[in-house]
């Protein structure tokens, strides 16, 4: 049973808001839009979501405010943070910090549905050598072999200073950062992996300590329990010689 994945959007541009409400429902998910953050907060606190659309203005590009603040209700929720224009600085702060993904919102926003089906719907994702690609995609590609088969295109004072390389240049940095952010949470939980393996080897260790004490306990109630029963035979062999004793003096006496 597939269950409709809820996504949150939050982006301060209405127009741009409504159009990514529009183009997500259409793809059959289910929406919550806010303008306003405090409002978006507390939706999240009392509904879970699958995925969080951020816009970078309200995230707050240099603290990411919006995006901690969330974090804080929904840890494990994944998010995209939505930019005007793709600025790396932006890129790999927002990777490293957790996100998901850093896109930009332009008049296409194919590219960024088909991220979100990604991270979604991945086994309903297309192999790559099966995706089609967009004509957009197919003039950017041009573009590029182009400047990198001639030298003497677009070099008249900055050889990386077109718009398809820098681009390029762009999405490996991304590439790059994502990778770096990946081999850091995975550094990170193999730390709380160990942390975790030393902990439970410490309580098996208290938790052998305790059975041993306790068999201690077991074996010294046993030997008390084995000494009780002596002296009761021989409280009861003593009462019983008082009661002999008791008799013989009567006997005596009445002779």
């Amino acid at each position: 049973m597939n269950l409709v994945k809820k996504i949150l959007v939050v982006h301060g541009d209405v127009k741009m808001k409504r159009r990514l409400v529009l183009m997500l429902a259409d793809a059959g998910y289910d929406l919550r839009s806010f303008v306003a953050t405090e409002a978006a907060l507390e939706t999240a606190r009392v509904e879970w979501f699958d995925l969080a659309l951020i816009d970078a203005q309200l995230a707050g590009t240099q603290h990411f405010e919006f995006v901690e603040a969330l974090k804080k209700i929904q840890p494990t929720v994944p998010v995209v943070l939505v930019v005007a224009q793709l600025e790396l600085p932006l890129i790999v702060k927002g990777i490293r910090l957790g996100l998901s993904d850093v896109l930009p919102a332009t008049n296409d926003l194919r590219p960024l549905l088909r991220r979100v089906n990604s991270l979604l719907r991945p086994s309903q994702q297309p192999a790559p050598d099966d995706e089609a690609l967009s004509p957009a995609d197919l003039a950017e590609a041009e573009a590029v072999l182009q400047v990198l088969g001639n030298p003497d295109v677009g070099q008249s004072s900055d050889p990386f200073n077109t718009p398809d390389l820098r681009q390029e240049l762009l999405r490996g940095a991304k590439e790059r950062a994502m990778l770096e952010a990946k081999v850091e949470r995975l550094d990170h939980e193999k730390i709380a992996l160990e942390a975790e393996l030393k902990t439970l080897l410490a309580q098996n260790a208290d938790a052998l300590r305790v059975q041993a004490e306790f068999d201690e306990l077991s074996s010294q109630r046993e030997t008390a329990a084995t000494a009780q029963a002596v002296i009761d035979q021989k409280a009861r062999a003593l009462a019983e010689a008082r009661s002999e004793l008791a008799r013989e003096r009567v006997v005596l006496t009445a002779a």
